[in-house]
C-alpha cells in the first residue's frame, strides 16, 4: 500500500496556499536571469554570462527527479546535480541519467564554480587535457602515499 502525502502529515492544499501568499514578495527578487515562474517544481536561473554553452542553474527539491523528467521528455541538456541528499544510489542514478557531474552540498562556492567550468566550459586542447590528467594522476598517487620516485 502506497503512503500518500496526507498520510505522512503533509497538507498539499496548505502548501499551495503558502505559495500563493509568497508569490508577490518573491517576484520582487526576480531579475532578467530568472527563467519560468513561481510554483514550478524547480527554479531555473540563466548564468549565460559565464564561459559556458547555454548554462542554466536549476534549484529544486529533487534534482534527480527533475533530471529524470527531462530525459523522459527527450531533453538532453547537459546537467550538473548539486544535492544535500547524497547516497551511492542517488549518485549512480544521476550519472546514469547523464549528469555531467554530481556535487554534494554543502560545498564551497569556488568548488562549485570549478566543477561547473570543468563540466560545461570550453574543452581544453588535447595537450592541455593530457597535462591536466597527468597532474591529477600524480596528485592522487602522492595522496595515497606512493613515493615520488616510484613510476609505473
Amino acid at each position: 500500500m502506497a503512503i500518500s502525502y496526507r498520510d505522512s502529515g503533509v497538507d498539499v492544499e496548505r502548501g499551495y496556499k503558502a505559495v500563493e501568499l509568497m508569490k508577490r514578495h518573491v517576484k520582487t527578487t526576480f531579475d532578467a536571469n530568472v527563467l519560468g515562474d513561481i510554483g514550478s517544481f524547480g527554479g531555473f536561473y540563466s548564468i549565460a554570462g559565464e564561459k559556458m554553452e547555454e548554462p542554466v542553474l536549476v534549484a529544486g527539491t529533487d534534482g534527480v527527479g527533475i533530471l529524470r523528467r527531462m530525459r523522459d521528455q527527450g531533453d538532453r541538456t547537459r546537467v550538473m546535480v548539486l544535492s544535500a541528499f547524497c547516497t551511492d544510489q542517488v549518485v549512480a542514478e544521476a550519472m546514469g541519467l547523464g549528469a555531467a557531474y554530481f556535487l554534494p552540498k554543502p560545498c564551497e562556492p569556488e568548488a562549485l564554480l570549478d566543477r561547473m567550468q570543468a563540466a560545461f566550459g570550453q574543452p581544453a586542447a588535447p595537450e592541455e587535457a593530457a597535462a591536466a590528467l597527468k597532474n591529477q594522476v600524480t596528485t592522487i598517487i602522492h595522496e595515497i602515499g606512493v613515493p615520488a620516485h616510484i613510476k609505473g
